[in-house]
């Protein structure tokens, strides 16, 4: 079966993606067979990603967007940030509580 990728028009075939776009950059999932070496490369490729994705938020919220889709985009990154499943703090007895 093709891997099948996320595109402007809905989820759609690899092939597909071949045929209709003209240089497809393919964001694929880790396996559990691919090296600690190309896992760390993946990685760094995905927090690029993300600053990308963050700076483009950022700039939405200046953009005079209207507060629904203000909403959308902190919702975001609060489930991006849950996602993650880290544990932080602001100061010692100042756990972050991130709500579900």
């Amino acid at each position: 079966m093709s891997k099948r990728y996320i595109t402007t028009k809905g989820v759609q075939a690899k092939i597909w993606c071949d045929l209709h776009y003209p240089r497809p950059v393919f964001m694929d999932r880790p396996t559990e067979r691919m090296p600690k070496r190309e896992l760390q490369a993946m990685m760094r490729a995905r927090a690029d990603e993300a600053r990308r994705t963050i700076d483009l938020l950022e700039r939405a919220s200046d953009a005079g967007i209207d507060n629904a889709t203000i909403r959308k985009y902190i919702n975001v990154l609060h489930d991006f940030r849950i996602a993650s499943g880290y544990f932080t703090t602001l100061a010692l007895g100042m756990p972050q509580l991130w709500e579900e």
